[in-house]
């Protein structure tokens, strides 16, 4: 945790300065009205978001400083719902769609809420996130928490917050994905960095949902990229799953400073020998070949940047091989297809390594289907040579129905665009998909006459 910049500090001072003597607060003491403090919800909440939003892009390790001092009962409450919400997220989940450790920050916040003279009004802002953040604790922590409120009218809503449906795996997982859903828009991504190897495996999902986040924003990574170097550098936790996926977050999608790229070269290539190093790495790279941050060429320069090109051959350096060939050349390459087929037969067709190359050029053939344009339909039609010779190539099922389900979907896109029975483009897609699906046993013959038989209209 890092702390918080003195500008950020100073403007956090103005505003609770400006809260505490306005005339709005001012009315709201007096008269004790709710219209008074959802005036002072509109009229203050607008310039703490614009900080937040600040500090979360410019400066995320200081987030955890910024939270606490908006807990601070100078600024009322305000922006404490949004807060609350952002640390019930934050929370790792076991399997069960339960917290792996109690959430201290959650009960923090909570607390402070609970504690607040405008408890009546903030109360009506917080009712989802209390229900997710109970429904994701334990029994034992949540009586904990409620026997510690004194507040006979506090109690009372957080008990009715233990909603009886969230005992239920199925339920909580839908719960926490449409509540999860109405904070995509935010930013409020930190972390923190471990002391020991207990430590570390509390906060690792935290630091890789980091990472990720980062590597979509892409800005401003240099002002966390020492800290998480600094981490990663610590030999006490090399030869981890946790430290491995952290370093294999950094090396592929941040671009490191010429000194950075040298130290995590050398961590990369020490721990390349370790015996459990692939099977953990490569369980990293299919991850993220099915997740929505996917990987590319750019990705795989990175990374082959960063190797000693002197070690002996290994499937780390085969498989950057491939992939800086594949990246270079492009898949229809004769050189590309012939090193495909001399590296996937070393391996077992089953293989993680090899279904890491698979996944590697469905990345390619996906990429390019799902930017295609509807007019450039001719390509596809080129495409699909290839398509036919990987599939042979790797004789697998699962990218075999890949591969058909890009395929459909694009086909579906065409005939959408071009429904003119009689045009050339229609007949020109229809003759393509009757030759060629039949053969590469995406659909029957029969399935292919429905597909382009003409609907009859309704009287």
């Amino acid at each position: 945790m890092k702390h918080l910049n003195k500008l950020y500090e100073q403007n956090l001072e103005t505003i609770a300065e400006a809260i505490q003597s306005s005339d709005i607060l001012a009315s709201y003491l007096e008269e004790e009205e709710e219209a008074f403090y959802k005036e002072l919800v509109e009229t203050y909440e607008p310039e703490i978001e614009e900080l937040y939003t600040q500090v979360a892009l410019v400066e995320p390790l200081q987030i955890y400083q910024l939270e606490d001092k908006l807990l601070d009962e100078r600024f009322e409450g305000l922006f404490l719902p949004r807060i609350l919400g952002y640390n019930v997220l934050r929370g790792a989940l076991n399997d069960r769609c339960k917290y792996t450790h109690a959430q201290d920050r959650f009960g923090r916040v909570l607390s402070t809420i609970c504690d607040s003279s405008n408890f009546d009004y903030i109360r009506k802002r917080i009712g989802q996130s209390v229900q997710i953040g109970f429904a994701l604790s334990s029994d034992i922590w949540i009586t904990s928490f409620i026997e510690q409120v004194s507040n006979k009218k506090v109690k009372q809503f957080l008990q009715a917050q233990k909603l009886e449906k969230y005992q239920y795996q199925q339920e909580r997982v839908s719960g926490y994905k449409v509540y999860a859903s109405q904070f995509e828009k935010f930013n409020s991504h930190t972390t923190e960095f471990p002391t020991d190897l207990v430590s570390q495996q509390l906060l690792a999902p935290g630091i890789f949902n980091f990472l990720k986040a980062r590597a979509v924003i892409n800005e401003y990574n240099e002002n966390f990229i020492p800290e998480v170097l600094a981490y990663l550098e610590q030999e006490k936790f090399h030869h981890t799953k946790e430290h491995t996926i952290s370093l294999g977050l950094v090396v592929n999608y941040f671009d490191l400073k010429k000194a950075d790229q040298t130290k995590m070269g050398k961590i990369l290539n020490k721990l390349r020998d370790a015996d459990d190093f692939n099977e953990i790495y490569f369980n990293f790279l299919l991850e993220r070949f099915k997740s929505k941050l996917k990987l590319t060429g750019v990705n795989d320069k990175r990374v082959a940047a960063l190797m000693d090109l002197s070690k002996a051959e290994d499937d780390f350096s085969r498989y950057y091989a491939f992939a800086t060939n594949l990246s270079t050349k492009g898949y229809m390459h004769d050189e590309v297809i012939e090193h495909v087929k001399t590296l996937y037969g070393q391996y077992e067709g089953m293989s993680l390594f090899n279904e890491c190359v698979r996944n590697l050029v469905l990345g390619y053939f996906s990429r390019f289907l799902n930017n295609l344009d509807v007019d450039a339909y001719a390509d596809y039609f080129e495409l699909n040579k290839y398509m036919v010779i990987y599939m042979e190539v790797f004789s697998n099922e699962h990218f075999n129905q890949d591969i058909k389900d890009l395929s459909m979907t694009y086909v579906v896109k065409l005939m959408k665009a071009f429904p003119d029975k009689r045009g050339k483009d229609y007949q020109d897609i229809k003759k393509f998909v009757a030759t060629n699906f039949v053969e590469m046993q995406f659909m029957r013959d029969k399935d292919i006459v429905e597909m382009f038989k003409s609907k009859r209209k309704k009287a």
